[in-house]
């Protein structure tokens, strides 16, 4: 009985990754994001993301999942009343990633410092976000402070962002197109003061009449904003020191109308 019962427990299938899996995740990110590559994958299916997104709403507004409505007739979340809505800071969530040619990736956050968003028939009209780069966190090395010191103070530094020379950047919303119960932005990203487009795929549900919640994820490629350290654009012959030029931007943010 007891040998039957260990085959059955070992047979058994890992348990399938959910959208609320991975908003308790990202909304614990002071802790390792093991499933951080899985879920970026995941949110691609446009039902997971509005799983995700619901329960990122319950997590930020502390309530019951519940609680927050889905619209019976489309599987979507409802959209958001027209207006100008301002973030709040302190409940957003950012998580970046980057990797090095060799596979090791590291990952951490990064603050919101201020930012509004402007709805207009249920969709994004406009909108602007600006970051805080000093507030810039490496999560996945927690537990070795020394090297966890040692990698924020370089990336902070001139051969990353320069984040005394530039404190801030900035996501500008040019334009938005939604379809099947996700947003794709288009948007202008600053970042050492220089600007390119960037787009973005993002989910935006109302939360009550005056909250809103958006959530997303989009890529930018470093080199164009002249972060050059280990970058196989500006340096050749670097082996495993070879740094990815693609950095990965997971978001959600809480805002309520003015």
């Amino acid at each position: 009985m007891c040998l039957a019962l260990v085959i059955t427990s070992c047979s058994e299938e890992p348990k399938a990754l959910t959208g609320c899996d991975c908003a308790n995740e990202i909304n614990q990110l002071s802790t390792k994001a093991p499933n951080f590559e899985k879920c970026k994958e995941a949110r691609k299916d446009p039902a997971f993301e509005r799983e995700f997104v619901k329960c990122t709403a319950a997590l930020v507004m502390h309530k019951d999942t519940s609680e927050i409505h889905l619209d019976s007739d489309k599987p979507a979340m409802n959209a958001p009343a027209d207006g100008t809505y301002s973030m709040v800071t302190g409940k957003e969530k950012v998580l970046w990633s980057g990797m090095k040619a060799n596979g090791k990736k590291h990952q951490g956050t990064i603050n919101v410092k201020s930012g509004s968003v402007t709805i207009a028939n249920g969709s994004i009209a406009s909108g602007e976000v600006v970051i805080d780069m000093s507030t810039l966190v490496d999560t996945d090395l927690e537990g070795n402070e020394k090297s966890k010191a040692k990698l924020e103070g370089h990336l902070k530094s001139e051969d990353f962002f320069d984040v005394v020379k530039f404190p801030e950047s900035k996501l500008t919303v040019m334009s938005t197109t939604a379809a099947d119960g996700t947003t794709a932005l288009s948007g202008q990203l600053t970042v050492k003061g220089k600007t390119e487009p960037v787009n973005i795929t993002a989910s935006i549900s109302g939360a009550g009449e005056t909250t809103l919640i958006c959530s997303g994820s989009f890529q930018f490629d470093r080199s164009k904003y002249d972060v050059r350290y280990g970058s196989g654009s500006f340096f050749d012959n670097l082996g495993d020191d070879l740094i990815e030029d693609t950095i990965s931007i997971t978001f959600s943010v809480y805002a309520q109308r003015q």
